[in-house]
């Protein structure tokens, strides 16, 4: 039996202060030899602008690696490309992708991140 591998899930912190908590936490965490930090983003993507201030504090001040959570549902296509854009400048190379539960009688999409060259496939069903 092997090393265990571990990460942790945080959801974004609201404040500067709660901000500063989390960097003090995964700062903690880290030695335990994480595999990596992930942040959550919120049901229809409520959280975004947590979600992208805290994997900018985390990218900077920290150094597990980090993948930021992406809810594609209920999102524009231009959206959610743009999303995905600002985490590449950012220096982030993988996200996790979620499909998310669609609010009311909408068709559900699904959106398929590749790494290849940091681009997105959108792929409607």
């Amino acid at each position: 039996m092997g090393t265990p591998r571990l990460s942790f899930e945080f959801f974004p912190p609201k404040t500067p202060e709660a901000g500063g908590s989390l960097e003090q936490t995964v700062n903690r965490l880290k030695l335990l030899s994480l595999e990596f930090v992930s942040v959550a983003f919120g049901a229809d993507g409520s959280t975004r602008r947590h979600t992208y201030q805290a994997i900018r504090d985390i990218l900077t001040k920290t150094t597990p690696r980090h993948f930021p959570h992406l809810t594609c549902v209920g999102a524009p296509q231009n959206e959610i490309v743009a999303i995905v854009a600002d985490y590449w400048s950012m220096g982030v190379r993988q996200i996790i992708a979620l499909r998310g539960d669609p609010q009311g009688p909408r068709n559900p999409i699904t959106f398929l991140i590749t790494k290849a060259f940091g681009r997105i496939s959108v792929m409607g069903t």
